[in-house]
């Protein structure tokens, strides 16, 4: 279990917020059939990789993505979220990788008219041939919303924030490939329903891909900072994820939800 800080990464990005969407929770708990044994500790080394990483980790280009994310519409019914969605194959293509597209549709609200736009994916396979089966996913949705999206969405909390994380967390990896597969996914969709992630789910489920996916995280408004408590980090997931979740609470000595 020495790589699993890949898909638990600094969550934070110095003083931010998580904020967990359940949605592929479900996945998770179907990965639970295969009746998984999780470590009771920490494995030995476990800190000393997560510190490396840590110490490459870039909150300058976590706040340039997050900023150019923010300037496009990413409302799900905008023609500018295309662009956003160009942005993000753009600089996952420009660290080695190779993302692809998966169609989503968004049902018509009000006098809208039902839209598509795409999930995108990209897998970083895992450099062992025993784990590289193992599947952790990595995700945020990209999409927006406000109070007039018509006019503007840019929505740089709520998950241009997520987005640019994983972002980073994908280039990271590309550099420091885990032993395990890290499915990096951007959802379409999630402001009007969790369209996105449950699109990949039903899909996971009907080709049995499922059934290798280990562990996912979810990165939602970690820009959202409260001001009563400026260092705050929540980490929200089931109780027998905790001890994966250890060496985050050691570094920010902050409770886990």
């Amino acid at each position: 279990m020495e790589d699993l800080h890949i898909s638990l990464f600094y969550l934070t990005l110095r003083n931010d917020q998580l904020k967990k969407k359940s949605v592929l929770s479900k996945a998770t708990k179907y990965a639970t059939k295969s009746k998984l044994n999780y470590p009771e500790s920490i494995p030995e080394g476990f800190k000393e990789i997560v510190k490396k990483i840590l110490s490459e980790l870039s909150c300058d280009l976590w706040w340039e993505d997050l900023k150019q994310l923010a300037t496009f519409n990413r409302w799900s019914f905008s023609p500018d979220l295309i662009n956003a969605e160009r942005f993000i194959v753009s600089r996952l293509e420009s660290f080695g990788l190779k993302p692809e597209t998966m169609p989503v549709e968004v049902p018509a609200k009000r006098t809208l008219n039902t839209t598509r736009s795409n999930n995108i994916i990209t897998i970083l396979e895992g450099s062992n041939s025993t784990r590289k089966n193992d599947h952790y996913i990595v995700s945020a949705h990209y999409d927006s919303i406000s109070q007039n999206p018509e006019k503007k969405a840019p929505g740089a909390v709520d998950n241009a924030s997520g987005a640019a994380a994983v972002i980073e967390m994908a280039r990271l990896m590309a550099i420091n490939r885990p032993q395990s597969t890290v499915v990096f996914i951007f959802y379409t969709g999630e402001e009007q329903g969790y369209h996105g992630s449950k699109r990949y789910v039903n899909e996971a489920l009907a080709n049995e891909t499922s059934e290798a996916i280990r562990l996912a995280i979810i990165l939602d408004m970690i820009g959202c900072r409260d001001p009563g408590r400026p260092f705050s980090l929540t980490l929200e997931s089931e109780k027998k994820f905790e001890s994966l979740f250890r060496p985050f609470q050691t570094a920010r000595q902050v409770p886990i939800a």
